[in-house]
């Protein structure tokens, strides 16, 4: 998958995209101890097909790293549902 990612320039697409991005309520404590949840949707502007789906999870804790998931992306009309990490 992460070939397939790579191949079509999906990380230089996803710049030319508009993007809706909204956070997960997962409750207070959830929030205050663990980590708070993005989901970031991009769209095609000429379309305003969905491109890709990525998830974000920003921890509490200052010593442990971001994680970013793709979990959707899309080629043309296939449409791939997966969890590929970025490399970010």
């Amino acid at each position: 998958m992460l070939r397939l990612f790579n191949e079509h320039h999906l990380d230089q697409v996803l710049l030319e995209c508009r993007s809706n991005k909204q956070t997960v309520d997962q409750g207070e404590m959830h929030h205050a101890f663990c980590c708070t949840i993005t989901l970031t949707e991009f769209f095609e502007p000429a379309t305003n097909s969905q491109v890709a789906t990525i998830h974000r999870q920003d921890y509490v804790d200052p010593d442990r790293n971001p994680v970013e998931v793709i979990r959707m992306f899309r080629v043309g009309k296939d449409v791939y549902i997966l969890e590929l990490p970025t490399q970010g």
